[in-house]
Parts: C-alpha cells; structure tokens; sequence
C-alpha cells in the first residue's frame, strides 16, 4: 500500500501522508494481523487509556497491561496501539476545526478504519451524539 492519498478530492486531517502510526491502526483494525484482535471491546477500552493520556496522566501502564491481559493481545501491541491512537488524536484534535463527518469520512474511506472503531473514535473527539 501507497503511503500517499491517491485519488481523493481534498487532504485528510492527518496530511498528505500516513504515517506509520495511523498505518499501523489500518491494518491491526482491519484484522489483518491475526495475532492481534482488538474487538470493540478492548478498543473502548484502549479510548479510555487515550483519554487519560490526553489529560495528562502519564501513568497508564497499569491499564494497558490490564488490557493486554482481558482481551489476550500482547503487550508490545497494546502499548502501540495507544501510541497509534494518541498520535491519531493529536492530529485530530490538532485540525479540530473540520467538521466530525469530515474526520470520520477520513477515517472510513480513506484509513479503512470500520464505522463502529470510526463512531467511537468521533465521540470521543466530539462528544456523544
């Protein structure tokens, strides 16, 4: 996979090109990595570690390891799992200015990230619906 946009009308929030974070969470939430099964489950639960990294609170390894054991990921992958996410959130928040249906337009069509992790994702930034 290109790591450039092809073919799409505008620039997507994070920029011209996907970093290897934001390609990391394309293709570990598409599940194309077996080893690693992030269920809707433990991916509210990987937001609410981000939410806590956001606020500031730099002391989340007790909740990744908890996580890593629940869901059964190892915990390298959990670790960058969040990294991912918290660089996925910076850049959002970063262009918060753009309207939610942009962002998560963004993250659908072009991260092919599916619609329930996307949903989560923007209520997070946003607010519940």
């Amino acid at each position: 996979m290109s790591s450039r946009i092809q073919s799409y009308d505008r620039t997507p929030f994070w920029g011209q090109k996907i970093n290897r974070e934001l390609k990391y969470l394309q293709f570990i939430l598409n599940n194309k990595d077996q080893s690693v099964n992030v269920t809707i489950d433990c991916f509210r639960e990987l937001l609410k570690a981000i939410i806590l990294v956001l606020h500031g609170q730099d002391k989340i390894a007790d909740r990744v390891e908890s996580i890593s054991s629940k869901f059964k990921i190892a915990e390298k992958d959990c670790v960058l799992l969040v990294a991912s996410l918290e660089k996925l959130f910076r850049l959002a928040i970063k262009f918060s200015s753009k309207k939610q249906e942009v962002i998560k337009d963004d993250l659908i069509a072009i991260l092919k990230i599916p619609q329930d992790f996307a949903s989560d994702i923007i209520n997070v930034l946003y607010g519940a619906k």
